[in-house]
């Protein structure tokens, strides 16, 4: 067995709406692989006022 490092693949997806003048909502999508194959998907919103 080698003692190389596991790699990790973060793959980020942003979706920005402009929902009116002042109000941004925002969509992450994250999904992260891991050096075995495993799949974490993540996501989040997140609303944005000025």
């Amino acid at each position: 067995s080698t003692n190389a490092p596991d790699t990790l693949y973060v793959t980020v997806n942003v979706r920005c709406t402009l929902e009116s003048s002042e109000n941004v909502l925002i969509d992450l999508y994250i999904d992260f692989v891991a050096a075995d194959g495993a799949i974490t998907q993540v996501n989040d919103q997140v609303m944005l006022s000025t």
